[in-house]
């Protein structure tokens, strides 16, 4: 696309609005983002990107159709641009500053948290149903798809070398490899809207649609904790055709920081190589230290996130056991005895019954 090509597209723009000044939104490089009010207009600077938004102008109109209780912006391309209504609300960005677009998820509290999790889980599951079958499969994302496949491969090959010397167990992830669905496929915070209740109002940016297995959408919501995949698993279970385990998250995110050790290893083999050739046969622009340096980050970083994810699976088993004593203790208690006259219960066992009540 040439720069008049992209200019006449701005004027475009404008003809749609006039005597409007548009809100600029933080967009891509590949994309101009402009808010006319409660109107979202996206401007192309690639061919490319166009023909992005055309297919996800096809994809949101398909959804649409099948799934119409789905709160998502239908794009349609009018004069060489995207046009949709925005979702009103704030994004949940933990990586970008608070804003009037833009939240926090410190800033609410558990049950908000809980809440909001449920309700990305019946998201997911209404959004899974859709059938796979109507549409063009060219249009269809492959690629995150095939990038797990080969992740798992990887993993199963590799994982328990890789982790024997931290004293993790590399645990196999088992599902049916026909079972795949409609995934969004970059379902993180940035991506979705919650309104002034801290509820979902909506999830936009589907651009990279397209097959994958039925639990890749839940891994981009674990900076939000295990606890929170584990209600949106709960939700999902409520609302959804086939059912997926807390078992299979756990697992699928150990496949991902095992990517990160594939990319430590690599690099440091590398680094080794150079390393071992003579001075005059090193490349000029290798610098073996940082090379080193980066690997040992990058592997370090894999490892923290594997153990404090243990912890809180550790943690979770931990509050289960007290829960499940705590209402055994209540269930058989004498009938005979006084309503005021309770089993007794420490602190914690109390307030994690009261917390169950809530949920």
């Amino acid at each position: 696309m040439t720069a008049e090509e992209y200019n006449i597209l701005l004027d475009n723009a404008q003809k749609l609005f006039p005597g409007q000044t548009p809100e600029e939104l933080p967009f891509s490089e590949n994309s101009k983002a402009l808010a006319y009010g409660q109107t979202i207009v996206r401007i192309p600077k690639k061919d490319s990107t166009l023909q992005g938004y055309k297919r996800e102008e096809t994809i949101t109109h398909y959804i649409k159709e099948h799934a119409p209780d789905l709160n998502i912006p239908v794009v349609n391309i009018i004069n060489g641009i995207s046009v949709h209504k925005e979702i009103s609300g704030k994004t949940l960005n933990d990586r970008t500053q608070e804003n009037h677009r833009n939240k926090h998820s410190s800033s609410l509290s558990k049950n908000e948290l809980n809440l909001l999790a449920q309700d990305l889980g019946k998201f997911l599951a209404q959004l899974h149903q859709v059938p796979i079958d109507g549409i063009d499969p060219h249009i269809l994302n492959m690629t995150h798809f095939n990038n797990n496949k080969k992740s798992k491969e990887y993993a199963d090959n590799n994982g328990a070398r890789l982790l024997k010397n931290q004293g993790i167990r590399y645990r196999k992830l088992n599902i049916d490899e026909n079972d795949i669905v409609l995934s969004h496929n970059d379902m993180h915070g940035g991506n979705f809207v919650i309104n002034e209740e801290n509820k979902l109002a909506g999830v936009f940016d589907f651009g990279e649609l397209g097959i994958n297995y039925r639990h890749s959408d839940f891994m981009k919501l674990i900076p939000y904790g295990r606890n929170f995949i584990k209600q949106a698993v709960q939700s999902y279970n409520k609302y959804s055709d086939k059912k997926i385990s807390m078992k299979t998250i756990d697992r699928a995110y150990q496949i991902e920081q095992l990517e990160f050790l594939q990319l430590a290893e690599k690099k440091k083999l590398q680094a080794t190589d150079e390393q071992a050739k003579t001075i005059e046969n090193r490349d000029t622009n290798f610098n073996i230290e940082k090379e080193l340096k980066t690997a040992e980050t990058i592997n370090n970083y894999a490892i923290s996130n594997l153990k404090k994810y243990r912890q809180q699976i550790a943690q979770d088993y931990q509050t289960q056991r007290i829960l499940s004593s705590s209402k055994r203790r209540l269930a058989t208690r004498k009938p005979q005895q006084h309503q005021t006259q309770q089993p007794k219960l420490n602190l914690q066992q109390f307030r994690l019954l009261r917390e169950t009540q809530h949920q």
